[in-house]
């Protein structure tokens, strides 16, 4: 009826501006589809700038990664003057035995100005003045002397110490001394040099430090591997790993240390084949590491470092205010709170308050995991942690187990702050030299031994 009232010419003309305005919806439509999934699309990348941004207090961030990091607050002014306050108790350095004793008498009375005074025996009052001796190395001289035998008269010569093989030779102090200022100061080869010949006045060389390096490295080596034998055998044993450089490339530095006992070795795998090696994949004992997948292939008792999942669950409440993030931290800082309250006291096993205590924060911790939260961020640490949570309680079990990693990672700070110094290794013998040397520095200093005695072969290790 509506084409009826039209002529043929107006008829063919509408219908073309239908066909044309039904072929640009069509095309308008495709323009939205387009437009839809790149807003989907810009929306989801906008997304991740929304979360709350990774810092050392919410992940494994160390803190020079850290980008907005907020000063410290400002103290504010005091009407009090600077330093001790009156009625401060003073505080100073600890008397020691003295080396030289100089009495102070009085030279005229006090009293009546008189010259002529007797002296009595004790003292008033003492004093002390520490001072450094003048620092100058100590030559000795071995002569090789002649005896006349009363037999036969002839002579003989005395034999000189197979060490010595030079008219003049350093001794072992002070590669000693080398190595103590090489990887507990991380000074280079050349600061060394100026080192010895500023305080000492001894005139030596780059490659001289270098070569007692290597000697004292060699030296070290039956110790090193001794070490890494009697580590399978210790009752608890914490792992970690750090990036370093080799020859350019990126490799991984490994710790294994225990109580009394610390072993470095480096490697280009971060993979669970180096466990393997050292230890066959398995451990008798109680194995504390962070939850990186090498690490947690070990077949035995984990105890996981707590610190690092309370930094990822701390994200977790940044990100979308999650409740269930919120009542593990509650527990887990419970847990760590009563066993640093009972200190040396804890007994899980034959004190029954403690047990049932210990028993309480592994009910609430299963409570918890009962049902997965809402939130990605919950749900991704609740599935990676749903099969862990004896991992994480472990430390309720054994007062010898720590709840914390922070052994390995001190461990390792030494060869960070060397890295940052120094840069990296040009040769893979300068990094295992590293290995041995950090090994037993480290083994000393968790046997209350000094590094440079044990350097010199002063103290002796204690190795199982």
């Amino acid at each position: 009826m509506f084409f009826q009232d039209m002529d043929r010419e107006h008829e063919c003309e509408y219908k073309e501006r239908v066909a044309r305005l039904e072929s640009q919806f069509a095309l308008l439509l495709q323009e939205v589809d387009v437009l839809k999934a790149e807003n989907a699309e810009l929306r989801a990348e906008l997304a991740k700038y929304r979360k709350p941004p990774k810092t050392p207090n919410n992940s494994s961030l160390p803190p020079s990664r850290e980008r907005y990091r907020k000063p410290y607050p400002k103290r504010g002014k005091s009407e009090r003057p600077t330093g001790g306050q009156p009625g401060h108790e003073g505080h100073h350095h600890p008397f020691a035995e003295p080396d030289v004793i100089e009495p102070v008498y009085p030279s005229v009375c006090e009293h009546c100005g008189c010259q002529e005074l007797s002296p009595l025996e004790g003292y008033e009052e003492s004093r002390q003045e520490v001072k450094l001796p003048p620092l100058k190395p100590v030559v000795t001289e071995h002569r090789q002397q002649r005896a006349l035998c009363c037999k036969c008269g002839k002579t003989s010569r005395g034999k000189l110490p197979e060490r010595l093989k030079a008219p003049v030779q350093m001794g072992e102090s002070i590669s000693a001394m080398v190595g103590y200022l090489k990887y507990m100061h991380h000074l280079s080869h050349e600061r060394i040099v100026q080192f010895f010949q500023e305080l000492f006045g001894l005139s030596i060389s780059e490659g001289f430090v270098d070569d007692r390096l290597e000697r004292l490295s060699e030296d070290f080596t039956p110790a090193y591997e001794a070490i890494g034998k009697a580590l399978p055998n210790e009752d608890v044993l914490g792992s970690d790993e750090s990036g370093q450089r080799v020859e350019g490339k990126n490799v991984y530095l490994w710790v294994f240390q225990s109580r009394m006992l610390c072993y470095f070795t480096g490697n280009t795998s971060r993979k669970f084949e180096v466990i393997e090696n050292l230890f066959g994949g398995k451990f008798s004992g109680v194995w504390v590491s962070d939850r990186f997948g090498a690490q947690l292939k070990v077949e035995g008792k984990h105890q996981l470092c707590l610190p690092h999942i309370l930094r990822n669950l701390q994200y977790a409440v940044d990100a979308e205010d999650s409740v269930w993030a919120r009542d593990v931290q509650e527990i887990l800082r419970g847990a760590i709170h009563f066993r640093k309250q009972q200190d040396n006291a804890f007994d899980p096993v034959n004190n029954q308050d403690i047990f049932r205590q210990c028993e309480m924060f592994r009910r609430r911790l299963r409570e918890v995991f009962e049902k997965p939260p809402p939130g990605a961020e919950a749900q991704k640490l609740f599935r990676t942690l749903e099969n862990r949570q004896h991992q994480m309680l472990l430390f309720l079990t054994d007062p010898d187990v720590p709840h914390d990693n922070n052994a390995s990672e001190r461990a390792l700070r030494r060869s960070v702050v060397h890295k940052k110094v120094l840069g990296g290794f040009r040769s893979n013998q300068g990094a295992k030299r590293q290995d041995v040397l950090l090994s037993i520095i480290e083994t000393a200093k968790r046997q209350g031994l000094k590094v440079l005695s044990v350097l010199s072969g002063n103290a002796a290790l204690q190795i199982a």
